[in-house]
């Protein structure tokens, strides 16, 4: 083999070298650290807002009010190079299976407990729970009408937008099931 040969091949694999390192930097920071992901929708606004970008950690520890990633199975899913495409929505967390809520006059009360929630957009025209939301009793959903609040089953989370008014979440899509949660931000 000639000494050009030789040079060559040294610089082929010194650019697969370099390639492996790569891949094994992204698969690292990925795992560790998160998955970038561009806002694309006002239904969090104004805690995010479109063409945010956001750290997306997996994992299924969730607490009450983490912004979450969900995936949304909304039934008009396509599928791209053999790839389903779902649609994730990012929203905040805030019953979780056991939980009882219920939101009067814009206050949501969670456990018994008043909570302000100072990042809700638009507030005053968002009072109270939408009415539509007993379609999904027995849903991972049921309703105590003698204190007149909802009861998240185990596995389940209900989740809302900040943008209340404009926001595709828990009051219409349904609650949200444990496997369908991609990690929070």
């Amino acid at each position: 083999m000639s000494e050009e040969q030789k040079a060559k091949l040294k610089n082929i694999f010194e650019w697969i070298y370099c390639i492996i390192i790569a891949i094994v930097l992204a698969l690292t920071v990925r795992y560790f650290i998160g998955t970038p992901t561009i806002v694309q929708q006002r239904s969090m606004y104004p805690t995010l807002k479109d063409h945010n970008v956001l750290i997306v950690r997996s994992t299924n520890d969730v607490d009450n009010f983490d912004i979450i990633i969900v995936e949304y199975d909304n039934k008009k899913n396509i599928e791209i190079g053999g790839i389903e495409n779902k649609e994730l929505l990012v929203k905040r967390l805030i019953a979780k299976g056991g939980d009882s809520f219920t939101i009067r006059n814009g206050v949501l009360v969670l456990n018994g407990k008043t909570y302000s929630e100072d990042y809700v957009f638009y507030k005053d025209k968002y009072n109270s729970l939408n009415p539509n939301l007993k379609k999904f009793i027995d849903k991972g959903l049921t309703y105590d009408s003698k204190y007149d609040r909802y009861i998240v089953s185990e596995g389940y989370y209900f989740v809302l937008g900040d943008n209340r008014p404009d926001s595709k979440d828990s009051r219409n899509i349904g609650l949200v099931k444990e496997e369908d949660i991609i990690g929070t931000t």
